[in-house]
């Protein structure tokens, strides 16, 4: 359970700036959900795969064309090769780079290619992520200190590209120290 459109982004990862893989999230204004309820969220058997890898596993070239995450080579290497566990091909792979800071790269194991995550970093503290293996949909969950709140936000991963669905406010800052379910639930 864990997480986007063409064009060189540069990805805050872990302090250094990686010039490669393909990001763009759509923003939108976030609504203040507190006390309002939603008629409909996002839910994973909404986005299926139409199917999941389960062939030989390529890892990443980082002698060329993903030489901007040969830092990152052990963790996408060993993460890869448990195999798909999002979007059908893609490893997810999340990792500490500070207190309350944790970046995403997302590997596939099909082709190899490695792809940014558009939210952590020391941007988008306290990242929690729940996805699956057979859905696009990526659930992110994370801490804006730019106006101390909280957000879930419902991303969809396709051809290479990520969509933003929808994106709540769940309250302060504090609220992302709650499980993921728990502030999704508040939502529903």
């Amino acid at each position: 359970m864990n997480v986007l459109s063409t064009g060189w982004v540069p990805a805050l990862v872990a302090g250094v700036f990686a010039m490669s893989g393909v990001c763009t999230v759509i923003e939108t204004k976030a609504q203040d959900m507190s006390g309002i309820k939603n008629s409909r969220l996002p839910a994973f058997a909404d986005y299926p795969v139409n199917r999941v890898h389960k062939g030989s596993i390529r890892l990443p070239d980082f002698g060329g064309g993903d030489k901007d995450f040969k830092s990152y080579r052990t963790r996408l290497r060993d993460g890869m090769k448990q195999g798909a566990d999002f979007a059908g091909e893609y490893h997810v792979v999340q990792f500490g780079c500070g207190t309350g800071c944790s970046s995403v790269l997302l590997g596939n194991v099909r082709s190899g290619q490695v792809v940014n995550f558009p939210r952590g970093g020391e941007e988008d503290m306290y990242l929690s992520l729940k996805y699956q293996r057979d859905s696009s949909l990526m659930i992110a969950q994370w801490a804006s200190f730019d106006d101390e709140s909280c957000y879930v936000q419902f991303l969809n991963f396709n051809n290479g590209a990520w969509t933003e669905l929808s994106k709540r406010k769940v309250g302060e800052k504090d609220s992302c120290t709650n499980e993921i379910n728990k502030n999704i639930g508040s939502i529903q």
